[in-house]
């Protein structure tokens, strides 16, 4: 539904614009590890309980540290939603009624809400990560200046580090 896609990525655009400036008031528990951190824990964890499990994971995972090291990107830091993904949308059609599970809502790089969107959509269906949902959705962000063409790669690589947190789930 590239309406959908759209919806989204209308509202991760107004979220961006109306959240500038909050920066600063709000605190981030210091008890959220940064991603690289997180992922080299539960490849040590998934190590040691589930070895093969772990060596399926290793390809994928070396290829996320190269990515990684590649990237060199600092992005800016925004109010992100956390776990957003389209169950998480209330629809009323195609347009979104509203949003649920704020719980892991706080100030995070730019596009980690964009890298939960496809990786959700992905995990579905893999052909969904060049639909028209997801076209729809990344065309609304880069042409609101959301979603910066020097931070594409930065999407991509947060795209696959952010599936190792579901998986972990």
């Amino acid at each position: 539904h590239p309406a959908r896609g759209k919806a989204l990525g209308t509202f991760l655009n107004n979220l961006a614009k109306h959240s500038q400036g909050l920066e600063n008031s709000l605190e981030e528990p210091e008890s959220v590890p940064s991603l690289p951190a997180y992922i080299k824990d539960l490849m040590h964890r998934v190590e040691r309980i589930k070895p093969d499990v772990h060596n399926l994971l290793l390809p994928v995972h070396g290829k996320w540290t190269e990515l990684s090291q590649e990237s060199g990107c600092n992005l800016p830091h925004r109010l992100c939603h956390g776990d957003l993904h389209p169950l998480n949308i209330a629809w009323s059609g195609q347009d979104i009624a509203g949003v649920i599970d704020w719980e892991f809502a706080g100030f995070r790089e730019s596009v980690y809400d964009m890298a939960n969107v496809l990786g959700c959509v992905g995990i579905e269906d893999p052909q969904g990560l060049v639909g028209r949902f997801s076209l729809a959705f990344l065309r609304e962000l880069a042409e609101s200046g959301t979603l910066l063409p020097e931070h594409i790669h930065v999407l991509y690589n947060a795209t696959l580090g952010l599936r190792f947190a579901w998986m972990s789930e």
